[in-house]
């Protein structure tokens, strides 16, 4: 910074802390602080504009750029400090700022229900407020969110901004929980509702030493817990064993919510053979979080209401068509407004399409001053739907014009071969000719001359097919088409799981790693044959996409989280995947359609065909045209490598499966903005920072798409549990079922081992719809599992003799 005035309420070392999507906002003003209360410590703040009258602040031209830009302003001016202006959008997602009041850290009570908050919320980053006495969040949602506030006991109050115009949210850069900017729509939405309900916080009073015997009561005996002296390992109740010890700690009465969770992930360290993974350990550590819950003190005869499980699959956003390359845009709007469906369901295919048709013309080289790094627009992707959800047009719109230009192909192919035919006898009697002055030349000594002879014999083929697309090859045939083609193809499948169960098959064992060779595009492929001889193709490179249905792509998720093949091709075909919401209503639209904006797209597949594919002189080996970042889109695409590969390394996308789906971002990014440049100008020689940023914006999207596709296995407690309720309510299993006899033995999908097993009763059990009961025999404790009765009297669901 320029200048050395102090910023007084704002760190500047926090920058780094804050997320980046945060930080790049450019809606930041500064602010002045006024006199503190010296009872409260608090202060009022005055917003600045850019021409700092304090009146202006919330119109556009008065913003002085993103935080960063405001931090040095503020202290170039000697303000306290930068804020954001709300209402505000990122990556098409309304942002919403929480602030919560009257916060004190030895308060256990408020700590926790900030905390369950914060949670729910998907943990995003927190910060302390300017005076010290709150903390903020900031979060996404698919919709404008009611504005809230809630007073506190002590005067103060809670306060949620998102929707309403003219307000402002100070940044403090004073880090208190790390964390992004996650999509939390539901969460946010509630915690609205509650807010504006003006209801407090329950405060009654619960004496610990009389919970304590009826808590958790299955798992606390006499008040005191010890772990085995042999470490547990899978099959030894791992998940139980730690739920059990969390709640001896909590019964316990001394350790905050976060000291359990540092204990419980110290046990499992210190007393697991088979380590849990963090999240699980976390989870059980944060089960019945509430102390002054009254459902888990009832007697085990007394049942208290049912509570609905969490959503199965996270709720992702429907795409904004503004993001896209505005050559695309409103061709995406204008179909999916006629068809009534998400955005999304024309725009990925589209851009995949739009990918292959440039194929390996173009590449982009993301870092500088690294020739060996590049990268061709040749992505993968699938549309997850159930049947009848229009997919199949969807897909067709999508792929529209890539498929016309292998209709003009096909067409122009079928032109050359007639006129091959016709031309037969004109074209024996020329070969005869050369083959006749090959044979005079020979005769007389000149080599050279019969071998050019002989050279033009041999250039004397058939039309070549150019091709775009194709939907059911034979790994051979794909192999020659590859051959003839070197721009690559894109395969095109509308149920994608029919060629995933072909890759299966006797005869395709190869298949599958073929087509992760065609992935990059970059390693040449060599088939050897006996009988059909030798088909070498340079750098082969295929676009892959698909229709999928949720069904099949869990079975695919969990059998690789289970340890099944992880060779990284269910990562590849997911990159832009989609998973959208259907909306539950429709209502026909009769408009016609933008011709003008499905011309300027056809005009743009056009183009890009038409460039030629570049060839060294030598070699005639394929030389793409290479683009780079420029300068200002390198320093942003670096900081971007730095994040993912540090939250890669240390672990803080826990769950294997999908951190090797993030860690393919680092080349899915810069493909998606050379995809972007390209489509604003198939002329480009560098990719701009706006070109980057809609690229980011694109890719922030997906990974929001992919964590509600990836959620059977980062939540696989919450699938198991879906599953064992389904399995009650059909009538498979009666009051006081024994978990081991009843489920395990019968290797249900989802259910097959212990630690499903588990996950799912506690899960259930949390929710109201079993109480787990643990029978003293003399022996090893029988364990039984009872039904609510509300299930019971479901049609299907009958009850057995109490235990």
């Amino acid at each position: 910074m320029n200048s050395q005035q102090e910023i007084k309420h704002f760190n500047p070392m926090g920058l780094e802390h804050i997320p980046k999507n945060l930080l790049k906002l450019r809606q930041a003003i500064t602010w002045v602080a006024g006199k503190t209360d010296p009872k409260t410590g608090k202060f009022d703040k005055f917003p600045k504009g850019k021409d700092g009258s304090g009146k202006a602040w919330p119109k556009p031209e008065q913003w002085v750029g993103n935080l960063n830009d405001a931090a040095r302003r503020a202290q170039d001016r000697g303000h306290s400090g930068p804020g954001i202006v709300l209402p505000a959008k990122i990556d098409g997602l309304h942002l919403a700022a929480l602030d919560w009041d009257g916060v004190d850290l030895n308060d256990t009570d408020r700590m926790d229900e900030i905390m369950r908050d914060w949670n729910a919320l998907g943990q995003p980053y927190m910060e302390t407020s300017p005076s010290g006495k709150g903390l903020r969040a900031f979060v996404l949602s698919t919709t404008p969110v009611k504005d809230a506030s809630c007073g506190r006991p002590n005067g103060g109050k809670d306060e949620l901004f998102c929707s309403s115009k003219a307000r402002w949210m100070t940044v403090t850069g004073n880090e208190f929980k790390a964390g992004g900017v996650p999509e939390a729509t539901e969460a946010v939405m509630e915690i609205s509702a509650r807010w504006n309900s003006k209801k407090l916080p329950v405060t009654t009073t619960v004496n610990v030493e009389s919970v304590q015997p009826k808590m958790l009561k299955h798992l606390v005996v006499s008040g005191s817990f010890a772990w085995p002296e042999e470490k547990l390992k899978d099959g030894d109740g791992r998940e139980s064993k730690m739920l059990q010890y969390a709640g001896h700690l909590r019964s316990q009465g001394k350790y905050s919510q976060s000291e359990i969770e540092q204990l419980c992930l110290k046990a499992n360290i210190d007393h697991y053979t088979d380590l849990l993974e963090e999240s699980v350990v976390l989870d059980r550590a944060r089960r019945f979080m509430d102390k002054k819950s009254t459902s888990y003190m009832e007697p085990n005869d007394a049942w208290a209401s049912l509570q609905e499980l969490p959503p199965k699959y996270r709720a992702a956003p429907a795409m904004d068509p503004d993001i896209l390359p505005s050559v695309l845009a409103q061709y995406v709007a204008d179909c999916a407004k006629r068809m009534r469906i998400p955005a999304e369901m024309i725009a990925t295919p589209l851009l995949v399409a739009l990918g292959s048709a440039m194929g390996k013309k173009f590449c982009v080289q993301p870092r500088s001053k690294d020739p060996s790094w590049i990268e061709y627009p040749n992505l993968w992707g699938a549309s997850i739907l159930p049947p009848a959800m229009l997919k199949s047009p969807s897909l067709n719109a999508g792929m529209k014009f890539i498929n016309e230009l292998e209709s003009n192909s096909q067409r122009s192919h079928a032109k050359a071969m007639a006129e091959w035919i016709s031309e037969e006898r004109i074209r024996k009697l020329q070969i005869k000719i050369l083959e006749g002055k090959a044979k005079k030349a020979l005769n007389s000594g000149d080599k050279a001359e019969a071998r050019k002879l002989l050279d033009e014999v041999h250039e004397i083929k058939p039309p070549i097919r150019k091709r775009f697309v194709i939907s059911d090859a034979t790994p051979e045939a794909r192999l020659e088409i590859l051959c003839d083609n070197p721009n690559g193809i894109l395969l095109l499948r509308d149920e994608l799981d029919g060629h995933i169960a072909q890759l299966k098959k006797d005869g395709y064992e190869n298949a599958r790693a073929q087509e992760l060779q065609f992935f990059d595009g970059h390693q040449d492929y060599t088939d050897d044959r006996i009988k059909r001889g030798s088909h070498i193709a340079e750098g082969p490179r295929m676009a892959l996409y698909g229709n999928l249905q949720p069904a099949k792509v869990e079975k695919y998720l969990i059998d690789m989280h289970k340890g099944g093949s992880d060779d990284g091709y269910l990562q590849r075909l997911l990159q832009l995947a989609i998973q959208p919401t259907i909306p539950k209503e429709f209502d026909l639209e009769e408009s016609k359609p933008d011709l003008a904006a499905e011309d300027q797209v056809r005009r743009l597949f056009q183009a890009i065909n038409s460039i030629l594919l570049g060839r060294c002189q030598i070699t005639r080996r394929v030389v793409p045209t290479v683009l780079k970042f420029d300068p200002d889109a390198q320093i942003e695409f670096e900081e971007f490598l730095v994040s993912i590969e540090n939250k890669l390394r240390s672990g803080v996308v826990s769950n294997a499966v999908l951190a090797a789906h993030f860690g393919k971002y680092r080349g899915t990014l810069p493909k998606l903005a050379l995809l972007v440049a390209l489509a604003d100008n198939p002329s480009a020689t560098s990719i701009s920072l706006n070109s980057f940023r809609q690229a980011e914006s694109l890719l922030q999207f997906f990974s929001q798409h992919a964590r509600r596709i990836y959620n059977v296995v980062a939540r696989y407690d919450l699938a198991s549990a879906y599953e064992l309720l389904d399995r009650i309510k059909n009538g498979q299993l009666h009051d006081g079922f024994n978990p081991r006899d009843d489920i395990q033995r019968r290797e249900w999908p989802k259910l097959r081992s212990s630690g499903e097993i588990e996950a799912a009763i506690e899960l259930l059990e949390r929710h109201g719809y079993l109480k787990l009961i643990e029978e003293h025999t003399g022996g090893r404790p029988k364990r039984l599992v009872r039904i609510h009765p509300e299930l019971i009297r479901q049609k299907g669901t009958e009850a057995a003799a109490p235990p």
